[in-house]
């Protein structure tokens, strides 16, 4: 073999070496924030072309995150570093030969900037882009968030990153600058080891700000809360108004861990009204930087929100008298709204008023404000339970509840209780829980059906067939989720249609909500909840339903002796342009059997009238979806032949052999896990395991109990299917 042919492995290895090397290229560093933070100032710093481009600057590095985050092999982690470095590339073609911007040029004797011109700032904060020069050198970007109204002479200096050698873009933001003509320090920092520090100063100019005077009027001309955002046109930045209602350690803190740095609320609405919005309680003045500003203004879904462009001038008051003008009065039809999960702590008297300022600008009537356990602890504590304990101003009230338990059965509430219900010993023990709850007039319902989320199918296995719940959580985080609910009807059990925003665990308070029948009489709480115990529901996050079955509402049942026809009416409204319904639908069995679609998003309403024949009875329920993608539906009327189930006939085996399995991998886990601890390999500082070891005897008898229950389901399917074998047809 040649010397040649020898060293040609090694060649070739040099080659794939270097070739990994440049597709592995290195990250341009601080790009993703540099360029997260240029969204919103592109056109004030670039201008032009350049800004035109950034928005699909950015979706390249959106794209290329998401593939990291999903890239769980080698190809995908690949394929998210071609993505990134493409991302990389736009970005620096970007600022190819790009003029603009501040120099800043750093030698081995410090910084040097022209100080002339002055940097003036117009908005809040004002986008100022460096261009910091350190040698022949590769490209780099950073961010420097500089609150001026934060930098006394105590605090720290405003340091702005650079990497040398070469150019780093720094974008630069303004916060809160003082009016009139100042200078700010500022400390140039660069990412060596040790790093090398300079203090240098530039000149800075901003006009007087002025201020906004917010005034929110109901159709009377009386003061309204609403759900209030003030955004710069300028950059797309949000203001807190003055006096909104902030919210730090009765609710943020103990959900995130940390503050809730300026107190918004981020609704995930549908449509141009999601993002963040701050509770105003009544009138204010905001003071704002000089320039071009827009106000958008909520009060949940019965009102038309508002949207208003308005000019803000330095040193001058600008004046916003904003009337919200109902759509619907759904009090007025007999229906309230409700959120049925709701975590706050109220300890005190101002606990309860910052809380019923945030009901009463989301127009919630019924805010069940929710006790928070798990198998070792509570959290958001109440300082009481039962009617006593209610805070409630006209029609609009906070009720103490609790969702516990929440561990190895799903989580649960208990709505309108007069004493919390938690026993560690029997923390498994959900039948116990529904009991108790219910021994005090109370509601059990099942959370997160919406979602499926934490094995919320082996509460529902276990307790359905005994009758013990009232309902269930099918609308949550702007997810209609109605697979586990349909199930449930399919075998003819009843249960209500309810709605939470579990708040704060991403989503805001009303975002999701249920509306409860009280009559036309007047309101009460109690009347509330004795709607939603008789299914008298329907769920939303924008459009209203109403659906009539031979005059029944939903949750009530029509029995019937023989089949006959029954006349079905659906009804579904909502804002033009907006929740206006864009398809309606009822649904039987799980199945649509009537639908209306509307052409026109300024149409406000939809309507189904039909006739349905009785035949064996049935569940019916109205459906809606609209143009803003909002969504609603009713619980069911049930239709009931005598001497027939309104279940779903044909489906009914294979949802009991689904129960059943649920039954066995749960009967499983706790059998296994019993097998452990006799083998000594369950620690007794494992709380987690020792609480199923505890209920578990308990729980087994329960399974045994259910299947039961499944069993004789079984026999009811083979008597019926035997009855319409002989020719016992509904349609005789």
């Amino acid at each position: 073999m040649t010397r040649s042919a020898q060293l040609l492995p090694f060649f070739l290895f040099l080659a794939l070496l270097v070739w990994t090397s440049e597709a592995r290229s290195e990250p341009l560093e601080g790009a993703d924030k540099f360029v997260s933070e240029l969204e919103d100032c592109a056109q004030a710093i670039l201008g032009g072309d350049r800004a035109a481009r950034t928005p699909e600057i950015a979706v390249a590095y959106n794209r290329a995150k998401e593939a990291r985050r999903k890239g769980v092999d080698q190809a995908g982690q690949e394929e998210a570093e071609r993505l990134r470095a493409e991302a990389d590339r736009m970005l620096l073609k970007l600022f190819e030969d790009f003029e603009g911007g501040r120099e800043v040029r750093i030698s081995d004797s410090g910084p040097a900037m022209d100080l002339t011109p002055t940097i003036r700032v117009r908005s809040d904060p004002e986008p100022v882009l460096l261009r910091v020069s350190a040698g022949e050198g590769p490209t780099s970007f950073a961010v420097a968030d500089a609150d001026l109204w934060a930098h006394a002479v105590t605090l720290p200096l405003l340091e702005i990153p650079y990497h040398p050698p070469g150019t780093t873009w720094v974008l630069l933001l303004l916060r809160n600058a003082p009016s009139g003509r100042n200078a700010q320090e500022v400390r140039f920092k660069s990412n060596e080891d040790p790093p090398k520090t300079w203090v240098a100063g530039f000149p800075i100019e901003a006009s007087p700000w002025g201020r906004v005077q917010v005034h929110i009027l109901d159709e009377t001309g009386t003061p309204v809360p609403a759900m209030v955002r003030l955004t710069s046109r300028k950059t797309g930045q949000t203001r807190k108004p003055s006096g909104a209602v902030l919210f730090d350690e009765q609710v943020d803190i103990p959900a995130h861990g940390r503050p809730s740095f300026d107190g918004a609320h981020s609704a995930n609405l549908p449509g141009e009204w999601k993002g963040r919005y701050w509770v105003l309680p009544g009138p204010g003045e905001t003071a704002l930087p000089p320039g071009e500003w827009e106000i958008h203004v909520r009060r949940g879904f019965e009102f038309v929100p508002l949207h208003e462009a308005f000019t803000v001038e330095s040193g001058r008051v600008t004046e916003k008298r904003l009337t919200l003008k109902r759509w619907i009065d759904m009090p007025a039809l007999g229906w309230y709204s409700g959120d049925d999960h709701i975590h706050s702590r109220i300890q005190d008297d101002a606990d309860a008023e910052r809380l019923m300022a945030w009901v009463r600008a989301e127009d919630v009537h019924v805010a069940n404000v929710l006790r928070m356990g798990d198998h070792l602890r509570v959290y958001y504590e109440q300082r009481g339970f039962g009617p006593e304990f209610r805070v409630q101003e006209g029609s609009y009230a906070l009720v103490p509840g609790q969702e516990d338990p929440r561990y190895f059965m799903g989580h649960a509430l208990g709505l309108n209780l007069t004493a919390p219900v938690r026993d560690e010993k029997r923390y498994l023990l959900n039948d116990w829980i529904a009991d108790t709850i219910h021994a005090q007039g109370g509601l059990y319902g099942h959370c997160h059906l919406a979602n499926n989320l934490f094995d919320i199918e082996r509460d529902l296995a276990l307790l359905m067939p005994e009758g013990k719940s009232d309902f269930g959580e099918i609308l949550q985080f702007r997810k209609l989720g109605i697979k586990q609910y349909y199930d449930a009807l399919d075998l003819g059990w009843k249960l209500a249609a309810s709605a939470g925003s579990d708040t704060p665990y991403g989503s805001s308070l009303g975002e999701n909500r249920v509306y409860a029948y009280v009559g036309t009489e007047g309101f009460s709480v109690d009347a509330w909840f004795e709607g939603l115990r008789r299914g008298r529901t329907f769920v939303t996050n924008g459009p209203m339903l109403d659906l009539r079955v031979d005059q029944a509402l939903p949750g009530d049942t029509v029995a019937s002796k023989e089949n006959r026809a029954l006349p079905v009416r659906a009804i579904a409204r909502g804002i033009p342009l907006g929740s206006a319904p864009r398809t309606l639908r009822l649904v039987c069995h799980g199945e649509v059997v009537a639908s209306a679609t509307s052409e026109n998003p300024d149409q406000a309403e939809l309507q189904l009238n039909l006739e349905l024949p009785v035949e064996y009875g049935f569940w019916i329920a109205a459906q809606v979806e609209g143009w803003d993608q909002s969504v609603g539906h009713t619980t069911p009327v049930y239709v009931a032949r005598e001497g027939y189930r309104f279940w779903n006939f044909q489906r009914a085996r294979e949802i009991i052999a689904h129960y059943q399995r649920v039954l066995a991998n749960l009967e499983g886990i706790l059998t296994h896990l019993h097998d452990q601890d006799r083998a000594g390999k369950v620690s007794k500082m494992d709380f987690v395991n020792q609480g199923l070891l505890f209920g578990a005897p308990e729980v087994l008898e329960r399974v045994e109990r259910a299947r039961g229950h499944y069993n004789n389901l079984l026999a009811v399917h083979d008597a019926e299917a035997q009855s319409r074998a002989k020719g016992d047809r509904a349609d005789e």
